[in-house]
């Protein structure tokens, strides 16, 4: 009859280690799957906020040009010499009541 001593028994230890090791990768493999996942997801949103300051900028842009052209045509078309001017868009105040 043999004796097993359980302390030289190394049979398996290998796989037990190799299982250990596939487990660590795969939960490595998971975290940077979520990462990757938050990452597109906060580029999206920068591209996103981007586009919208972009389109707020030019918009900005346009609506200081148009004020710009506004004024130089109500400057030529006023009279200077105190007369009333109909077409300025200004409501005179006899206009108000």
């Amino acid at each position: 009859m043999q004796i097993f001593n359980s302390a030289n028994n190394e049979d398996g230890f290998v796989l037990i280690v190799s299982l250990l090791i596939l487990m660590v990768l795969i939960v490595l493999g998971i975290a940077a799957t979520n990462t990757t996942t938050v990452e597109l997801q906060i580029v999206g949103n920068e591209k996103v906020a981007k586009d919208n300051f972009y389109k707020a900028e030019a918009a900005a842009y346009e609506a200081a040009q148009l004020l710009e052209n506004e004024t130089a045509e109500n400057l030529k078309n006023r009279d200077l010499g105190g007369g009333d001017v109909s077409n300025d868009g200004l409501v005179k105040d006899d206009e108000l009541s």
